[in-house]
């Protein structure tokens, strides 16, 4: 198993997490959900 690009997406994601207040998280959260809905 090739782990390599997995911990830094997730290292980069934490990076954003710490930067960027919740709201903005849960609205970005929300809008990936429809975008993934309306794709499937």
């Amino acid at each position: 198993m090739g782990g390599g690009t997995a911990p830094g997406r997730y290292l980069i994601y934490q990076k954003i997490v710490d930067a960027v207040p919740l709201q903005k998280i849960y609205l970005l959260q929300t809008l990936l959900e429809l975008v993934l809905a309306k794709s499937y």
